[in-house]
């Protein structure tokens, strides 16, 4: 498969923030003043072709090689030092643009050396979204204040596994951006859900009317005693509500067991 056959299978799953950075980049940042001057700055420093390098003819160079690699006819004394050097730089102009995803470093840097962004940009961001889903615990995003930080570790608590899915949300997404990418991810964020569950019964367990809940608690409280005498004591002590019969008391019996033996 060709890389015109690659872009056009990836742009069909392309998000609605893909297409919104994609036009900030393409629409804004390229076309700033700034970023060009800064672009014609460093290709002037190192000596890299003023237009960049033709590529077309580079295509299946870049394809088949790794990122940050320049054009092999672009060979500078102290290549290594000088490779860094334009790294640090392109991290600069990125970050001023506010891109700090690592993926816009190798975009600035195909165009710094090809003129070229489309392409990186389609293969390089077609999954790229407004918002990003986070498997907390695997990512060891973990944030302690430094004030309170050793009395989380005595206590042992790490609210990763409480909380293990985070999702980021850009300054720039809309209401209806983020809904729709909860939506849209529901199987992805359900899986990483499911990885951390554990048999708690958080959200299974219904509010009850607290006079039947106390009705039970009486009843399991004096479960040793005979069902016929059981049922008397209720009409009592609950004045002729809540009446059960045998069967029922057996039910309720089991039932706070379990509770009990859960919890």
């Amino acid at each position: 498969m060709g890389m015109k056959e690659d872009l056009e299978k990836l742009n069909k799953k392309s998000t609605k923030g893909f297409h919104k950075i994609r036009n900030y980049f393409v629409y804004y940042v390229l076309k700033n003043e700034k970023f060009q001057k800064t672009i014609t700055k460093i290709r002037t420093k190192y000596d890299i072709a003023p237009r960049g390098y033709n590529y077309e003819e580079h295509e299946n160079y870049i394809k088949n090689s790794h990122p940050f690699i320049p054009p092999p006819s672009w060979n500078p004394k102290d290549k290594d030092t000088v490779l860094d050097s334009i790294r640090d730089e392109i991290k600069l102009l990125c970050k001023e643009f506010n891109l700090f995803d690592p993926r816009w470093y190798e975009i600035t840097w195909n165009y710094l050396f090809y003129n070229n962004a489309d392409t990186s940009l389609d293969l390089l961001l077609y999954d790229y979204d407004l918002c990003e889903i986070l498997d907390v615990p695997e990512e060891s995003f973990i944030q302690q204040d430094p004030e309170f930080g050793n009395i989380f570790k005595e206590l042992d608590i790490n609210r990763d596994y409480e909380f293990p899915v985070a999702i980021r949300i850009s300054p720039y997404a809309s209401k209806r951006g983020i809904l729709e990418f909860i939506e849209k991810n529901s199987k992805f964020i359900k899986r990483i859900q499911e990885k951390y569950k554990r048999e708690i019964y958080l959200g299974k367990i219904r509010k009850r009317n607290p006079l039947i809940q106390k009705r039970n608690e009486f009843i399991y409280k004096n479960r040793h005693l005979p069902k016929k005498m059981i049922v008397e004591l209720v009409k009592t002590i609950f004045r002729g509500k809540l009446i059960v019969g045998y069967s029922e008391i057996s039910k309720i019996i089991s039932l706070e067991e379990k509770i009990r033996k859960e919890v």
